[in-house]
């Protein structure tokens, strides 16, 4: 039974061990001291290789993942294996509400992921707002 087969066909489960990984690279990458654009930052899990590296086009961001299978071919990895793989993926770099990602297979072993987002940068417009919804904080003065 294939990915797509079965009564939970609209719930796909991450691997988690690929899914952890990926969080601390992104987690890395993103937060790190290195130069945009120039560094390609790996981890390995299980026999797959992950890279990522983050490029800053001033008005957007664009996140550039691979995924490798170093002496096997993609298509050697069952369906439902790369399902898992590949949300596991998604979950940490797709960013809801952003253009979908660009896919090429650029090697029998090899597949790039690219994706162009533009941040949330959260900007307070009104200090010291007080809204009639209660807003972030209470006003000084009320208990």
């Amino acid at each position: 039974m294939g990915v797509l087969d079965g009564p939970n066909n609209k719930i796909l489960k991450p691997d988690t061990r690929v899914q952890g990984a990926l969080h601390a690279l992104a987690d890395h990458v993103d937060h790190g001291k290195f130069i945009y654009n120039k560094n390609v930052q790996t981890v390995k899990v299980d026999g797959l290789v992950f890279g990522y590296r983050l490029e800053d086009h001033r008005v957007f961001m664009r996140r550039i993942v691979y995924v490798k299978v170093p002496g096997w071919r993609i298509e050697d990895i069952g369906e439902d294996e790369r399902a898992r793989i590949l949300t596991a993926m998604f979950n940490v770099f797709l960013m809801p509400g952003n253009n979908p990602p660009e896919m090429k297979k650029i090697a029998p072993d090899c597949l790039l992921f690219t994706h162009d987002f533009v941040p949330d940068i959260a900007v307070e417009r009104k200090p010291g707002l007080v809204t009639l919804a209660g807003g972030w904080e209470k006003p000084k003065g009320d208990n």
